[in-house]
């Protein structure tokens, strides 16, 4: 019985990590997306610096 419910939250814990894991992957998407946006701007503003 021990080692059915050991299993059991080991599944659930492996479960529950795996979700934060694919939250953090769409957090990180996001932010790219912005970042590209970011990065064009930063680098028009830029050009006067470097003539």
């Amino acid at each position: 019985m021990v080692v059915i419910h050991a299993h059991d939250h080991t599944a659930e814990s492996s479960f529950g990590l795996g979700i934060l894991y694919q939250q953090e992957l769409q957090i990180g998407d996001e932010q790219a997306e912005h970042l590209n946006g970011q990065w064009q701007a930063a680098l028009k503003a830029a050009r006067p610096l470097w003539r």
